[in-house]
């Protein structure tokens, strides 16, 4: 009797957590902007163009070449939203004048 409830009351947890973490991923995929998406999808028309070069040359699944693309794509991505980092200091050169002697 009481494995039948603890079953029951499985199945009802289970398809709770279920439902619920279906809703999550609907309003991230909201959230991304036109530019996130153009960027993203620029992004993954170049790595596909280079992976198939790539794969021209050598012999690879298709899972690799997926991988890759994937790869890429993020790798893209993460230096696209990373800042260009500027020299600290300038080059020595143009710090101080050359000694005349």
């Amino acid at each position: 009797m009481t494995s039948r409830f603890v079953t029951a009351l499985s199945a009802a947890v289970i398809a709770a957590a279920v439902a619920g973490s279906s809703f999550a991923p609907a309003t991230a995929v909201a959230a991304t902007s036109d530019a996130d998406k153009a960027a993203q999808k620029k992004a993954t028309a170049d790595c596909r163009a280079q992976v198939k070069e790539q794969a021209h040359y050598q012999d690879m699944s298709w899972y690799k070449r997926h991988k890759l693309v994937q790869n890429c794509v993020k790798d893209a991505l993460a230096h696209a939203a990373a800042p260009a980092a500027a020299p600290a200091t300038a080059p020595a050169s143009q710090l101080a004048p050359a000694p005349s002697h």
